[in-house]
């Protein structure tokens, strides 16, 4: 029998039909004395004429008859078992009735013994379907046609992706080769055609499907077929496309089935809004803004780009069992606050479909979203700011100095004097640094003239850490401007030549430095209280986010645009049973992330239909889009553990109950 590395030189369509010794080494992975091997049983029983041979050095495939050497290696190939338990199953799937224990032998040229063993073995795998048998109809399968028909397709992905089964895949479901290829062929010609984006990686796995079920269902009575419900149907494009299988097809039942297959491959928008899978997908996306304070819906390319993912994935999920893939799901693995986050706004999604979501198809839209959240990240931008001294002495330019030396990255200008103070333009800075208190709406810091060790490294501290300032050593703006002011001409474009400097210098020392708080450096005996009386909603949520005011994390203003959202959209806040999680967007008024929790004296309805009463009020603050994302996934690991609620509603609860709850985590 030939090596299965030699048999690939048959079947992929990139190999030239003359090869060189050193070609057969590179392309099978064989050495020398296995090559000639092959070659001397190519001689002896495949060549189109024995006057002309093959060598080492001159494999002419035009000399070789590849059919009957692909028929032979078809015929001796061993199959493993699991690969044998899903022919068999395939076999049993296009023919519905009169399958005996002898035939099955014979299809697969295995004894008795093995189809009783592979059968029982595959009964073991299956849910929801059975192989069984039956005196007067032999073998066949037993289960609703959906399940029956998703392993089907199941199978024939696992087989197909086998080089050496591919063949066999045909030969025993009986497709012979030019069947498949002449509707592999129309089938492209009339995506083209109808213009219908697929992905088309995975059309030739379809179409034996296809041509597989136009076999079975020879044999199926008409009310065996699948009925699909018009909520679930795809838009008219995928219906007409539909149509081209017409020869295979009477029934229009099973070519609406055959819309829902290019329906899962595509990679367009392919539904009506009355579907109900544009629906739940909504549901999902709102779910998600809830639960991370990350709104989607403001943004028409990731919506896009989600929607026709989700849509497609809705299909997978509920009508087919495609592959999974063990990349996608490290993915999703490595990125478990994001991947935590997502598997609960699902679960609107999964009480559609009454099943879990698989964790390649969750992968999937963790890579799509932190692919968007980094794109969202914003560009350094350079931090102004301004010192302000009594009457701007000496003493300010040495503070000055100071300050420069500790912040390179922050532009400061000239320290100025209280009194000229009123006199500076507001977008001229950030933060003012000043040694007197003063009254304004920026940031100030207040200083010594003098500062010690300790305040410097207390200072340091909190600005890099709410500024996100990069902590390499950069050139400040007066020295790079002194470098570069001699070789340009326009003064304006020093600052963007700066810019751009500290861009390229800090693009990645900001990632490496970005930080992540975890639950409990959030919820804290600081921000949490129990027991508190409120009167309504409204006044829960006051409170709830009046610590967070308190903590210096947000203004009042993001209190008053949590209030507004909800009075705009509705108890959309209220995520779970008897816990609603406030929050508004960043611009808001939030000074850095923050989480509060309050558990209530008494319960308050906030208007949900399923989630009222309300004992346990959250309020979230996020700076940007993925800082909080970890303590959101244990936030959301914390709300899912059922110690949670038990506590929240014990009249003897403490603060130190709750954070004992927060520290397990």
């Amino acid at each position: 029998m030939l090596d299965k590395e030699i048999i690939r030189l048959f079947t992929e369509k990139t190999v030239t039909h003359l090869l060189t010794a050193e070609e057969l080494t590179l392309l099978t992975g064989l050495g020398k004395k296995r090559l000639t091997q092959n070659i001397d049983k190519i001689n002896a029983e495949f060549l189109l004429s024995s006057q002309e041979t093959v060598g080492l050095d001159n494999f002419d495939l035009n000399k070789i008859d590849i059919e009957n050497l692909l028929l032979d290696f078809s015929s001796s190939y061993v199959l493993l078992d699991d690969y044998r338990k899903m022919l068999l199953y395939l076999i049993v799937y296009i023919q519905k009735e009169s399958y005996s224990i002898l035939e099955l032998q014979d299809a697969l040229d295995v004894s008795r013994n093995t189809v009783i063993a592979d059968i029982k073995k595959l009964n073991n795998d299956l849910e929801s379907v059975k192989v069984e048998y039956y005196r007067k109809d032999g073998y066949v399968l037993v289960g609703d046609e959906l399940s029956i028909r998703k392993y089907a397709l199941h199978y024939i992905f696992v087989l197909y992706k086998e080089l050496d089964l591919k063949k066999i895949l045909l030969d025993k479901i009986g497709i012979t080769q030019e069947e498949f290829q002449y509707w592999l062929v129309e089938t492209h010609s009339v995506l083209k055609e109808k213009k219908v984006n697929v992905m088309t990686g995975q059309i030739s796995e379809i179409i034996i499907f296809i041509l597989a079920t136009h076999l079975r269902v020879k044999t199926l009575k008409n009310d065996e077929l699948i009925a699909i419900h018009t909520h679930y149907m795809p838009n008219k494009k995928y219906l007409e496309f539909s149509k081209m299988y017409a020869p295979l097809f009477e029934n229009n039942q099973e070519l609406n089935y055959v819309s829902l297959l290019f329906a899962s491959i595509s990679q367009e928008q392919m539904v009506e809004n009355k579907n109900n899978f544009d629906v739940v997908f909504n549901e999902f996306i709102k779910m998600f803004n809830i639960i991370s304070g990350i709104d989607l819906f403001k943004n028409k390319m990731i919506m896009t780009r989600l929607k026709n993912h989700s849509i497609s994935m809705l299909y997978r999920e509920k009508y087919f069992y495609f592959l999974e893939n063990e990349l996608i799901k490290k993915i999703a693995e490595e990125n478990e606050s994001l991947n935590n986050v997502i598997k609960e706004a699902l679960l609107p999604v999964e009480m559609e479909l009454g099943k879990e979501i698989s964790q390649t198809e969750i992968g999937y839209l963790v890579a799509i979203i932190e692919s968007y959240l980094q794109k969202q990240k914003e560009p350094y931008r350079i931090l102004k700011a301004i010192i302000l001294c009594p009457n701007g002495t000496t003493s300010s330019v040495l503070l000055k100095n100071e300050l420069e030396e500790m912040f390179p990255s922050i532009q400061f200008s000239k320290a100025s004097s209280l009194s000229n103070f009123k006199d500076i333009n507001p977008n001229d800075y950030d933060i003012i640094f000043s040694t007197i208190p003063v009254h304004t709406q920026k940031t100030v810091y207040i200083i010594s003239n003098f500062l010690s060790n300790f305040e410097k490294q207390k200072l340091k501290k909190e600005i890099i850490g709410r500024y996100n300032l990069p902590t390499l050593k950069i050139p400040s703006y007066k020295e790079v401007e002194a470098i570069i002011d001699e070789y340009l001409e326009a003064s304006d474009s020093i600052e963007q030549v700066y810019l751009e400097l500290v861009r390229i210098i800090t693009r990645d020392t900001k990632d490496q430095e970005e930080w992540s708080p975890v639950l409990k450096e959030l919820l804290t005996e600081e921000t949490i209280k129990i027991n508190v009386e409120a009167s309504d909603w409204e006044d829960a949520v006051r409170k709830s986010g009046e610590i967070l005011v308190d903590t210096g994390s947000i203004e009042e203003s993001y209190v008053e645009a949590m209030v507004n959202s909800v009075k705009k959209y509705g108890s959309y806040i209220v995520i779970t049973p008897h816990i609603a999680l406030a929050h508004a967007s960043s611009t808001d008024g939030v000074n850095k992330v923050g989480f509060s929790l309050i558990t209530l004296k008494n319960e308050i309805k906030f208007n949900h239909e399923a989630n009222d009463p309300v004992k346990v009020v959250i309020t979230l603050a996020a700076t940007d889009q993925s800082t909080h994302l970890k303590a959101l996934s244990e936030l959301m690991e914390l709300l899912g553990n059922e110690d949670f609620l038990k506590v929240a509603y014990d009249e003897g609860i403490t603060k130190k109950d709750m954070l004992h709850l927060i520290t397990k985590l």
